[in-house]
């Protein structure tokens, strides 16, 4: 699993430092989990990880070209007041959370 969302925080441009943030992990921690070694995982970086494939799944039914999906995480957002990275780099889980449901019912019409 921390592959794919490696290979996502790629495609998004999301440095190590930033992804330790969306994941809410200290940078031992990350690596542990990056590499595989973080064999517990707490409730919390789990429920991080579902949101983080909710966002990916909605940006690819929004956008039938993926690279806009991720062209789009790093543009200002006007609804949101700022980029999506910026909005979930904060470490905040509620941000996570906004941004999931906002791009759930962007990708359902509502």
């Amino acid at each position: 699993m921390s592959a794919l969302i490696i290979a996502l925080f790629r495609r998004w441009q999301v440095d190590e430092a930033c992804g330790q943030c969306i994941l809410g992990l200290d940078q031992a921690r990350y690596h542990q989990w990056k590499y595989g070694r973080l064999y517990e995982v707490d409730d919390e970086l789990a429920f991080r990880l579902a949101l983080l494939f909710s966002i990916h799944t909605s940006l690819c039914t929004i956008f039938m070209d993926p690279t806009k999906g991720y062209h789009w995480m790093r543009h200002h957002n006007l609804i949101l007041c700022q980029t999506p990275i910026a909005m979930i780099a904060s470490g905040d889980l509620d941000a996570l959370r906004r941004l999931q449901t906002y791009l759930a019912a962007e990708a359902q019409g509502w």
